[in-house]
């Protein structure tokens, strides 16, 4: 499929674009689409600075090439008590600061995802760091979320919408997790 809009167009204008016909919304909502649009934004080197106020709890988005362009985000759920732990692609792993709510946010495109609990770990238990991937195989084109705890971790997915524990220890003799980790590839 051959998608065709005037390059260097922005995540909000595209979004505006969804309100013209049920064909463009239908378009511009296709997973090819997305990954396009996201690839391009890559090659582009397109880069965002996200900055938190910490009285109001409000994010204010700006665009490095365009410092004068903030965009500010009025969310639908309280931001107020979330703390980023992780970002990748523009997505963001958001955690309430005094529970084991974890929650996916593109400020780009406005959407946000609660993660369910998952029943592997009681709410007191801090995971020792955590991570974003994307993975890009044909069966799965997702994005997961890892967390890593003492004798095991759990992998969320996002096109299954479900957690999966991995008993397994990550076992990184001499290097200390501090708070995140980054992943290339082989998280299953």
């Amino acid at each position: 499929m051959i998608f065709y809009f005037p390059s260097g167009l922005s995540i909000k204008s595209l979004l505006r674009f969804k309100s013209i016909s049920i064909y463009w919304r239908a378009i511009i909502s296709e997973n090819t689409f997305v990954k396009a649009q996201r690839d391009q934004s890559k090659a582009l080197g397109r880069r965002k600075l996200l900055l938190k106020n910490r009285t109001s709890g409000e994010f204010k988005l700006i665009d490095i090439e365009n410092p004068k362009f903030i965009s500010e985000t009025q969310e639908k759920f309280l931001l107020k008590n979330y703390v980023v732990l992780c970002s990748l692609d523009g997505l963001l792993l958001l955690k309430e600061e005094n529970y084991m709510n974890f929650v996916l946010w593109n400020p780009s495109t406005r959407q946000h995802r609660n993660l369910e609990s998952y029943l592997y770990v009681n709410d007191y238990i801090l995971p020792h760091a955590c991570g974003l991937c994307y993975d890009d195989s044909i069966s799965t084109d997702d994005y997961k979320v890892i967390l890593i705890y003492r004798l095991f971790y759990v992998v969320y997915s996002t096109s299954t919408r479900s957690w999966m524990i991995k008993t397994n220890p990550i076992r990184l003799p001499n290097i200390e997790l501090l708070r995140s980790c980054y992943w290339n590839r082989g998280i299953s």
